[in-house]
């Protein structure tokens, strides 16, 4: 299932309210694409934007609660595309409580808070329906019910949020692999990456080989991966070990440079969502921090590559040039931060900008630091 369109607000009529707003000329929802770069500034809402959609994705998977979270006022209206079919859910909450929940499949409303009435796909008709106002009707569902539901539940449980700039794993151990191969992982549970592999080195024969190929595809070229014990902590553990090629020996987690675990990990976790046929949507913040221009360009290549040949919805954000220079305009959404707005220019609501960019032979990330996304050709004048 992919997102196609968000509507944020939260803090709604205070004095710190933030809101996204999907084009520079009206209140418009945010459109995404299959392949997504969120560009701006330092404190433009670039990871604002991933926070809101992770919070969400918690939310209607029932990981966390709202009291659970940092901001208890805000206000979502999403769209989704679920093989064809768009799904449309609106929640509303005022000071921790839900005031306003409704969904919608193919225009037809199916649940409505207010109204306290929801589909029961049994009995073929709307039935009453209450909850406390501190939780989602959508986490109190039946499946064999209310089966159109289920989409948006798998969709938040199979969102993974990675932050590129941070470990990743790298210091997360694995106390006994008995435990981690049996223990339920889901793909949001980005820093367990020791306990991915454990577990896909079970289940998957070609894990080793799939890892190797995409590692070989980024600039590293691997002979062999395995979990392994670890050799530089005081208590038992276990880790990733890589045998590099023309090194002798096995180089584990805590050894590997800070840039290559980084890629290692997100490429297990992917791979691992794939072939456990759980691809959703992959959030990945500053994409390409820490590792050179040239293993930065050929990871982000082999995620899109991922993302289009799998059915994944990848969103990333960066304010790095390199990135920017290396990822086609036409998946760019560009921030201008405006008092409390996020304004996002992009393809769909500023084409005839983006198309005049092409003619001026300039690299990508010209578009961005002449603000040319505002200004078009007068940027140069």
């Amino acid at each position: 299932m992919f997102l196609r369109s968000l509507s944020y607000i939260r803090n709604t009529g205070t004095p710190s309210e933030w809101r996204i707003q999907g084009s520079p000329i009206a209140d418009e929802p945010l459109h995404f694409g299959s392949i997504n770069l969120v560009i701006g500034q330092n404190a433009t809402g670039k990871s604002n934007t991933l926070s809101a959609l992770r919070d969400l994705a918690d939310l209607v998977s029932g990981v966390r609660k709202i009291e659970n979270l940092l901001y208890k006022t805000f206000d979502y209206d999403v769209v989704f595309e679920n093989d064809g079919t768009p799904i449309r859910y609106r929640l509303v909450v005022e000071k921790g409580q839900v005031t306003d929940e409704r969904l919608s499949v193919n225009g037809v409303e199916r649940f409505n808070r207010k109204e306290k009435l929801m589909f029961y796909e049994q009995q073929g008709e709307n039935l009453a329906f209450e909850t406390s106002p501190e939780e989602l009707g959508v986490t109190r569902i039946d499946s064999k019910q209310q089966s159109y539901m289920v989409p948006l539940y798998l969709w938040g449980r199979n969102l993974s949020h990675y932050e590129f700039g941070g470990s990743l794993g790298k210091n997360m151990i694995v106390r006994d692999l008995a435990v981690a191969v049996n223990e339920s992982i889901k793909p949001r549970d980005t820093e367990k990456v020791s306990a991915f592999f454990a577990k896909a080195l079970q289940l998957f024969a070609n894990i080793k080989d799939v890892v190797i190929n995409d590692m070989a595809e980024v600039g590293y070229k691997l002979i062999d991966i395995k979990s392994s014990p670890l050799k530089n902590i005081p208590i038992n553990g276990y880790g990733i070990a890589v045998k590099e090629d023309g090194l002798e020996d096995y180089t584990d987690q805590q050894e590997m440079s800070q840039g290559m675990f980084r890629a290692l990990s997100i490429i297990i976790q992917i791979e691992y969502s794939l072939l456990a046929n759980m691809p959703s949507c992959i959030l990945i913040d500053d994409i390409g921090e820490g590792l050179d221009y040239e293993r930065s360009q050929k990871l982000i290549n082999l995620i899109m590559k991922k993302a289009s040949n799998n059915g994944l919805q990848v969103i990333m954000t960066s304010n790095d040039r390199f990135v920017m220079n290396n990822i086609p305009l036409q998946y760019w959404h560009v921030i201008n931060r405006s008092g409390n707005r996020s304004v996002f220019y992009n393809m769909q609501n500023s084409k005839q900008v983006f198309d005049e960019f092409s003619y001026t032979g300039l690299n990508n990330f010209d578009f961005f630091a002449d603000k040319f996304y505002i200004k078009g050709m007068e940027a140069f004048e």
